[in-house]
């Protein structure tokens, strides 16, 4: 296996919430973590020539859940929906009347008669 490849790949349902995530760092034997993976990304210098870069300076990971400062503010659960919450519809139609309410009847045009 190279440094990059890990024995089991998918290790999360597509239907729930992530539960593990592969720590990946070169060099290094990959780990299995609880939980989310942290977003983030990956920023270079524009000015900095990669054929100079040192491959560790190339990128500096940037994460994306801090303010503008880089400080980790408290983010309320925003997944906990109560079930109760949530209605059964049967057509696209009821899902409108739900969301926007019902037209009023004067405003339906009647149907154009051949």
């Amino acid at each position: 296996m190279s440094g990059y490849e890990v024995p089991e790949p998918i290790i999360n349902s597509p239907y729930e919430e992530p539960q593990a995530f592969w720590h990946i760092v070169e060099g290094e034997t990959p780990e299995k973590r609880d939980g989310r993976r942290p977003a983030m990304y990956y920023y270079r210098d524009p000015r900095t020539r990669l054929d100079q870069a040192d491959a560790r300076q190339a990128g500096v990971a940037v994460d994306l859940k801090g303010n503008a400062s880089g400080k980790k503010l408290p983010r309320p659960l925003l997944r906990d929906v109560p079930l109760k919450s949530f209605h059964k519809v049967a057509s696209i139609g009821e899902l409108s009347d739900i969301m926007f309410g019902a037209p009023p009847a004067a405003s339906i045009p009647p149907s154009p008669t051949a």
